[in-house]
């Protein structure tokens, strides 16, 4: 197993929000639960080797690439040595955040996120002492990426068209 090489490449992360879609993309990354929201993604990214409480064997029938950021804990996935981000003097890991710099290292040019709520996530986590680092962590890294000339948006599906009717 060895990461993909996407130089180039539009990718879409698929978090866990409720708004996530998969948008149009060359290669698609779901971030740990966002996997129910993009069952064929290319890869999957669970630092912690397992999927959260809430999504167990959510991953059983995945066939594409798994990463993971503890070594030793699987023997289907590929570990990666994925940094530890710091946000209000705060170091710590996320599958979200470690996905899109992932995509970045392996050479996208454009990541599309979609479900990737960072103020819901801290929410979420805030009893694992996450309050307010992702919201903190994710312009920052964004903006390092742009300085890498990767550019970085939020997916917006397109709004539905009202039929069209003629005028009897």
């Amino acid at each position: 197993m060895k990461l993909p090489d996407l130089t180039g490449k539009t990718v879409a992360i698929v978090g866990a929000a409720p708004s996530a879609t998969v948008p149009p993309a060359d290669y698609v990354i779901a971030a740990s639960s966002g996997l129910k929201f993009a069952p064929n993604a290319d890869m999957l990214v669970m630092i912690d080797g397992f999927m959260p409480e809430r999504a167990l064997g959510a991953d059983d029938g995945f066939s594409g690439l798994r990463i993971i950021g503890i070594p030793g804990v699987r023997d289907d996935a590929l570990y990666v040595t994925l940094p530890y981000e710091v946000a209000n003097g705060v170091h710590f890991r996320n599958n979200g955040i470690s996905a899109i710099r992932l995509a970045a290292d392996c050479g996208a040019k454009h990541i599309v996120l979609s479900g990737v709520d960072a103020a819901k996530y801290d929410a979420d986590n805030a009893h694992l002492g996450f309050a307010g680092l992702t919201a903190a962590a994710l312009p920052s890294l964004i903006a390092e990426l742009s300085g890498r000339g990767v550019t970085v948006e939020f997916y917006a599906p397109p709004k539905p068209r009202k039929p069209w009717t003629s005028a009897a």
